[in-house]
């Protein structure tokens, strides 16, 4: 048996009635190609995390599916969510076994351990660091000379 959900977000300004006769229309397409529908979940008016076509709510709807093997999601219920006007944004995915596997729970740790190693101390044995050697003095330049170089050098 193949299981599939789909994630859709509805227009704000819609009621009640009016989503449930859109999620009814896709239930309705997919009992015709041999999937059951469990029961839909809508989460009226959620706020969204960005405005999506200038909305900032939406009607959350989730739907799970399930099919025969053999048979594939129909194209028709694809047209007909994307080209509901109503329909702000859908997703529809496939469910894998791995999936549906058990999650393993989050190791517990030990509270007595430390899971940061401790931070090794300075030692005396460790060479201090030596202070740099002070510049050696330059003797001091011409100016007068220099400008001949490069009189030289230019011609």
């Amino acid at each position: 048996m193949k299981l599939y959900e789909i994630h859709a977000i509805l227009k704000p300004n819609l009621d009640a009635t009016s989503v449930n006769n859109i999620v009814a229309d896709w239930a309705e397409t997919l009992a015709k190609n041999g999937f059951g529908v469990s029961s839909p979940q809508i989460k009226p008016n959620e706020y969204l995390t960005y405005p999506i076509k200038h909305f900032k709510e939406g009607h959350f709807v989730n739907i799970e599916i399930s099919g025969p093997e053999e048979a594939s999601l129909p194209v028709e219920l694809e047209n007909k969510i994307k080209n509901n006007e109503s329909a702000l944004r859908y997703l529809i995915f496939a469910k894998s076994a791995a999936m549906l596997k058990k999650n393993k729970p989050f190791p517990v740790f030990d509270q007595n351990r430390s899971h940061r190693p401790e931070r090794r101390s300075a030692t005396p044995t460790e060479p201090a660091l030596t202070p740099r050697p002070a510049p050696l003095p330059q003797a001091p330049v011409d100016i007068e000379v220099g400008d001949r170089k490069l009189e030289e050098l230019l011609k």
